[in-house]
Formats: structure tokens, C-alpha cells, sequence
């Protein structure tokens, strides 16, 4: 018979319990929003077709309508010629790579901007 104890000592990679794949430096997301500009598509030197876009998602914070930004890039095929169609406003929704970085404006406050990469 097994005790629960020598269980758990023999499995250490399967300690987290939401997950039994290693750790990532990358955190998935995804997101629910409208595109804040039609989506821009842009050929890179080596030739790779990149779809720019930014989505804004809104929520509510004490009482106060907010909305995040998050700049997206998409390099999967499939997606690109789903979004040759897409407008400014249409409502999307994606699941990708987060990466965030942060930055001083002109203005001397610290800015954070969430990036976003679908593959």
C-alpha cells in the first residue's frame, strides 16, 4: 500500500496542481476586446508577414469605467487572413504569449505596455 507522502516525494514535477508542464517565462493570456485601428500588416527584411494591432479591453475599477490596451503581433497564417477583414471597434477575441514592458513618458510618469504575440 502507498502512503500519500511517498507519492508526493516521488512526483516533484507534478507538485503544482494546475499544471504538469514546466515552467515558462512566457504567461498566456487571453483577451476580449475591440481593435482600436484597423489592423496593420507589415513584411519584415527577412519576408516574414507580421498583423500589428491593438485591443482595448474595458472594465470597471471602484466604480470607474477603465480600459487596457495590448499591443498585438501575429505571425500564424491562419489568423492573418482572418484579419485582412477586421475593423476599427469590431469586437475580437485572441489567446497568446504576455509579455510586459515598461517605460517614462514625457511627462516623467512610468507607463507599462502589454504585448501581446499569437502564434
Amino acid at each position: 500500500m502507498f502512503s500519500t507522502r511517498s507519492l508526493i516525494s516521488a512526483t516533484p514535477a507534478l507538485a503544482r496542481a494546475f499544471s504538469s508542464t514546466p515552467r515558462a517565462a512566457i504567461a498566456k493570456v487571453t483577451i476580449v476586446g475591440r481593435l482600436a485601428a484597423d489592423v496593420e500588416f507589415v513584411t519584415t527584411a527577412s519576408g516574414t508577414e507580421i498583423a500589428k494591432y491593438t485591443v482595448g479591453s474595458r472594465y470597471k475599477q471602484g466604480g470607474e469605467d477603465k480600459v487596457s490596451w495590448f499591443r498585438v503581433a501575429s505571425f500564424d497564417e491562419h489568423t492573418k487572413n482572418y484579419l485582412h477583414g477586421l475593423k476599427k471597434g469590431t469586437l475580437v477575441y485572441l489567446e497568446g504569449s504576455l509579455r510586459t514592458n515598461t517605460y517614462e513618458g514625457d511627462d516623467g510618469k512610468s507607463h507599462i505596455v502589454y504585448n501581446i504575440t499569437q502564434r
